[in-house]
């Protein structure tokens, strides 16, 4: 019951789709960076972060399939950088 409850609240943090990183982040419709003016997300930026999303629920399954002893341990997504400065 804990891995299956782990493996929702993954799915809920991809489904939100607001990702920061320190002087950078975005949402659905804007990327907000320290230093720049507020920007419009691309249609291909939109398809990465949908993407971005799928992948983090495949990993919320994967890790509980690692938990019960299924699969080895999974490696989270990457997140994708629509910023100047993300590292």
């Amino acid at each position: 019951m804990r891995f299956l409850l782990f493996s929702f609240v993954l799915l809920a943090l991809a489904s939100t789709m607001e990702i920061y990183s320190g002087t950078c982040r975005y949402d659905w419709a804007y990327v907000y960076e320290t230093g720049y003016e507020p920007r419009p997300l691309t249609a291909n930026e939109i398809n990465q972060l949908k993407n971005y999303g799928t992948q983090w629920a495949q990993y919320g399954v994967q890790t509980a399939q690692y938990a019960l002893g299924r699969n080895g341990m999974p490696y989270p997504p990457t997140l994708p950088c629509f910023c100047h400065n993300c590292y």
